[in-house]
């Protein structure tokens, strides 16, 4: 799952999946479904780094989400190694679309008790597609990430931080997840770390 700042759509799209509540460190996110094949693109892709993955407000940088809000006990996630990199792009609807490749390795800690730690290869690729209204969709393939505040918990039925192993598609409106398919297997974040 895939996380990047989008200051001017959406503060956090992939990984940071519309959280509903932001997590100290970040802000909230959103992602994915399919849209018409007919949309022509008004602008060329713009290729840049990742510099800041996590939305951290520092170049790979870490989260922590609130115990209680998300897990039982904070839980820190930090970046290990990033090569990542995305392609930002405007279709002819003025929906923005962004794609994330690369190397994304991260550390996920227990903050109540650090010898629960455990580190994982998010190096999944999305494509986010964001909408004039701030509603959108996202796909993913390969070992992603998200985290689902209480809306986007209620709308799901999702735990509040997983790592997603295999597609995924999401749909998002209002600050929120309002749909989340996996086509493969998912590792509860919290249960992993006992928080």
């Amino acid at each position: 799952m895939r996380r990047l700042s989008l200051s001017a759509c959406v503060p956090v799209i992939a990984g940071l999946v519309l959280l509903g509540s932001a997590a100290s460190g970040q802000a909230s996110g959103g992602p994915p479904a399919s849209q018409p094949h007919s949309l022509a693109a008004t602008s060329t892709g713009t290729i840049s780094p990742v510099t800041d993955p996590l939305s951290s407000g520092s170049p790979n940088g870490w989260v922590t989400f609130p115990g209680g809000a998300f897990c039982k006990s904070d839980i820190t996630i930090a970046v290990v190694a990033n090569n990542e990199y995305q392609d930002v792009f405007t279709l002819a609807n003025g929906a923005s679309v962004i794609e994330v490749k690369g190397k994304l390795v991260l550390r996920f800690t227990n903050d109540a008790n650090a010898s629960r730690t455990f580190v994982a290869d998010a190096s999944g690729e999305t494509m986010t597609i964001v909408n004039a209204d701030g509603s959108g969709s996202e796909t993913a393939t390969g070992n992603n990430w998200w985290a689902f505040g209480p809306n986007s918990r209620a709308n799901t039925g999702e735990p509040p931080l997983v790592i997603s192993h295999g597609p995924v598609a999401i749909t998002f409106a209002n600050n929120a997840v309002t749909s989340y398919s996996l086509f493969g297997k998912e590792t509860n974040v919290c249960k992993r770390l006992h928080a």
